[in-house]
């Protein structure tokens, strides 16, 4: 295995193969504390082991306050599951109106079931498999990543504020 520690978002391009639970953990957190604008995610559940880590939400939240720019926009299908279980970004998105936005996938996507997180329109997170957690990841591929973020414009558009993410934000 390869020392997470030693990749910098932007910097560093080499692309890194994920397989466990843990390198996801470890990769989503990594990424996420070095963002500086954008973070974008598409996960069905809101995978709680790569999400719904205190480690990741404050990353967002440090994002978020630190940069008064910061965007972050998350695409959801399963909001029953989300809101029944709780999330750490649900609560922080009620707090953080400004920065955080999460939006229900529109039904056309149904069949979706990846999973893909886009730092800075640099690096990126994506799991073929949404269930499973073999996947790649790149710190700095901004080809890869604008692809990768295309697809996540194109569902963006599409997605919906949910009555019940709503609530659970409220």
């Amino acid at each position: 295995m390869y020392d997470i520690g030693d990749y910098r978002l932007g910097e560093t391009d080499k692309l890194l193969q994920l397989e466990t639970r843990a390198e996801n953990s470890l990769a989503a957190n990594h990424m996420a504390k070095q963002c500086r604008r954008t973070l974008n995610i598409i996960s069905r559940k809101l995978d709680p082991v790569a999400f719904d880590t205190e480690e990741f939400a404050d990353a967002v939240k440090y994002l978020a306050l630190r940069h008064r720019r910061a965007k972050i926009q998350i695409i959801v299908f399963e909001t029953d599951t989300i809101v029944k279980r709780g999330h750490r970004l649900l609560e922080l998105a009620g707090k953080l109106s400004s920065f955080i936005e999460l939006r229900k996938a529109h039904y056309s996507f149904d069949a979706y079931n990846e999973c893909l997180m886009v730092a800075d329109a640099t690096g990126y997170i994506h799991r073929n498999n949404g269930e499973r957690y073999e996947g790649t990841l790149n710190f700095k591929d901004r080809r890869q990543a604008g692809i990768l973020l295309k697809q996540f414009e194109d569902m963006w558009e599409l997605a919906t504020p949910d009555p019940d993410l709503r609530k659970m934000i409220l």
